[in-house]
């Protein structure tokens, strides 16, 4: 029997900065899952950034099985690329993967079930991506390990796998009939079923130390790296609220480290290494016996982290804290992430963090005491009941905090949180026509949403007047200054700090920066709950916004096509 070919993608179509640099470690902890439990497979990962990349792939490739990493920002790439591979060939299994899946009641609470259209959210979603077999809504290595065998198991068949008319565990699909969604019982989290407990995250395999993901670390790309996955946390906003923890073993987490920092030291390079917890240092115990052992070590390496103001400045007093946050810089932690989200304390109440405006003062502080190098932060302009004066609180708290580095994102309610049920209801947020796939978000200011004040049209001037008076603020001028000096020339210095100065310019020019433009308060009185965000997403829309890059030094489109073939370019007269 030939191998299984099995392509995995992870698409960062529109994205730009560090972020879209990072090794793909979701695909990789997939991949290495199947690897491990399946041995007639041929698995290709690819992060794909250009969608002649992708087509080619798929064209020259022929996989059986293609795996995509699913996310709002990239949800129209996904679908197109699904139409494409089954375009090229119809038993093709596709799977969507990813934590934005409208699944309604949530996830963990999701029985194995059959359910009618008056399920719509999730219904509407599948049932307008035809291509798409397969969602897998939880954790992908056991649902897409599990898709993997039955797909075997029916002899490469999509269409006898789909028979059956039954729910997959951890998966959303389509029945056959195209009347109904059936969602199989939700997979817990490894490391949070008793039966496997013991082992926690362990019994993933790692990328990193069998080789899968050498290929990326070649100095174009940050390896990303988790020591546990999920949150224990309530924030309101957040797609991963309350998903529980596994958790993996310090010596595992060491063993990966060990594997990451001897090809990054190969070729001569003190390079980046991105923890992407959702708080690295949720547990201070756990938290130290891993530093000290790292400190042990002597990574040539420098960390980022992202992390809780209230797990930094703790209520164990604060020499505690200090010797805590030594600790780290002696590591090798030179950025160290807040999500603050709000300065106003109103707003910061309603997310329901737990974090206290003081509390990020006193973090602050205490970073600054021990030596951290750069005061990173992140706030989400468009919350519920959000106004320009708490827009406003939010700017001053950033300027307050002498942030560096200050990452500004306007509110996209995910599926599966408390403001995507706000939204949807309109209660103090409100999705607008379009928002339905998200079709409109591209992460760097477009709103799908409203608020009972600002239309979305004010949001977007919010948060350009945000970017543009924290990155031109003296003290984040200075510190890029001091970076560039330094040697780290490194677009940390060029693309925030140019383009705010130039957009800070040009609402001085425009006699928007004294006096802000006054937009009309939008009309919310025939706001239908069961009608919102209707998809008006075109072809023309979707193509554009996955085969144009943004140039930031002249403000237009590059558009790519002309290096496309007549191949590649028949991938655009698909409907999305």
């Amino acid at each position: 029997m030939r191998d299984i070919k099995i392509l995995l993608l992870d698409p960062r179509h529109n994205t730009r900065g560090l972020h879209s640099n990072f090794v793909p470690i979701n695909i990789g902890y997939i991949g290495e899952f199947l690897k491990n439990e399946i041995k007639n497979i041929n698995l290709e990962l690819e992060i794909t950034t250009e969608p002649e990349e992708i087509f080619r792939l798929l064209r020259n490739w022929r996989p059986d099985i293609v795996g995509v990493s699913n996310y709002v920002w990239n949800s129209s790439l996904s679908n197109l690329i699904c139409d494409y591979a089954k375009k090229k060939n119809s038993n093709t299994l596709c799977i969507l993967g990813g934590p934005e899946f409208p699944a309604g009641t949530g996830a963990r609470d999701i029985k194995n079930t059959i359910y009618d259209q008056t399920y719509d959210k999730s219904f509407k979603y599948l049932i307008n991506r035809p291509s798409v077999d397969f969602f897998t809504y939880s954790d992908g290595e056991v649902a897409f390990l599990d898709l993997v065998k039955n797909f075997i198991d029916n002899n490469n068949s999509v269409k006898s796998m789909k028979l059956a008319d039954e729910p997959m565990k951890g998966c959303a699909s389509i029945s056959k009939d195209k009347k109904k969604l059936l969602i199989g019982k939700y997979i817990p989290r490894i490391g949070m079923d008793g039966s496997i407990k013991a082992h926690g995250r362990d019994v993933i395999p790692s990328p990193y130390t069998t080789g899968l993901l050498d290929k990326f670390l070649n100095g174009k790309f940050v390896p990303s790296f988790e020591t546990a996955r999920g949150c224990p946390y309530a924030c309101t906003f957040c797609s991963s609220r309350r998903s529980g923890l596994g958790l993996r073993s310090v010596e595992n987490i060491l063993e990966e480290l060990d594997q990451i920092a001897a090809n990054m030291n190969s070729k001569g390079e003190k390079g980046l290494i991105q923890f992407v917890d959702d708080t690295l240092t949720f547990n201070r115990k756990r938290s130290i016996e891993l530093f000290e052992k790292m400190k042990a070590r002597k990574y040539n390496a420098h960390f980022l982290c992202l992390t809780r103001a209230n797990t930094i400045a703790t209520t164990n007093g604060r020499e505690d804290d200090l010797v805590f946050a030594r600790l780290m810089k002696e590591v090798g932690f030179v950025q160290i992430s807040f999500g603050i989200e709000s300065g106003n304390p109103g707003i910061n109440e309603e997310m329901q963090k737990g974090v206290t405006l003081d509390h990020y003062r006193r973090a602050y502080e205490i970073l600054d005491a021990v030596g951290v190098e750069e005061r990173r932060g992140s706030f989400i302009i468009g919350h519920p009941h959000e106004t320009e004066k708490t827009i406003q609180d939010s700017i001053n708290f950033a300027k307050e905090l002498k942030i560096h580095r200050t990452s500004v994102n306007i509110m996209t309610p995910y599926p599966g949180t408390m403001v995507y049920d706000q939204a949807r209801l309109g209660k103090g947020l409100y999705f607008e026509k379009g928002a339905t796939d998200f079709s409109n978000f591209r992460r760097w200011g477009n709103s799908v949403v409203s608020t009972d004040e600002l239309s979305p049209q004010a949001l977007q001037y919010w948060h350009r007047r945000f970017l543009a008076e924290a990155y031109s603020s003296s003290t984040s001028v200075k510190h890029s200054i001091k970076e560039f000096v330094s040697g780290n020339r490194s677009h940390f210095f060029h693309r925030p700090v140019l383009k705010a100065v130039r957009d800070r310019f040009d609402l001085v020019k425009q006699k928007q920066w004294t006096t802000p433009p006054r937009f009309s308060r939008p009309d919310h009185s025939n706001y239908n709950p069961d009608e919102w965000g209707k998809a008006h997403i075109t072809k023309t829309d979707c193509i554009n916004a996955f085969k144009s890059l943004y140039d930031m030094k002249n403000r237009k489109v590059r558009d790519k096509s002309q290096n496309l073939s007549a191949a590649d370019l028949e991938a655009t007269q698909i409907s999305a």
